[in-house]
């Protein structure tokens, strides 16, 4: 992402765009493929920059306001609706057990 790009956002009438890294997780990670630390506070510095300078609001769902490393999930944060009904707590890397549904005929499981 650039602060081109976003000016762009901005122009089509976009409020705010998530703004993702890579994390390590999952069964198969692959750690080759994460930002190094010094990447990682580029990233942080571009965010704090264009939120300061643009109309536009940028999540970073991955930082919380003193700058600490979290995950919305494991602090109650964020929860996403999927177009299936389900209800997945992490937009991100989707997966449920609940559904809004009375009577669900299918809840999708990874």
């Amino acid at each position: 992402m650039t602060e081109g790009w976003l000016r762009r956002l901005i122009q089509m009438g976009v409020h705010y765009a998530w703004f993702h890294t890579y994390r390590v997780v999952g069964p198969n990670p692959h750690p080759e493929l994460a930002l190094r630390p010094e990447q990682v506070l580029k990233v942080r510095r571009f965010v704090v920059a264009m939120l300061s300078k643009l109309p536009i609001g940028i999540i970073d769902a991955y930082w919380d306001d003193k700058g600490e490393a979290l995950c919305p999930m494991a602090t109650g944060v964020s929860h996403h609706i999927s177009p299936y009904g389900d209800i997945e707590p992490c937009p991100i890397i989707q997966f449920a057990k609940e559904t809004i549904h009375d009577n669900p005929r299918h809840l999708r499981h990874i």
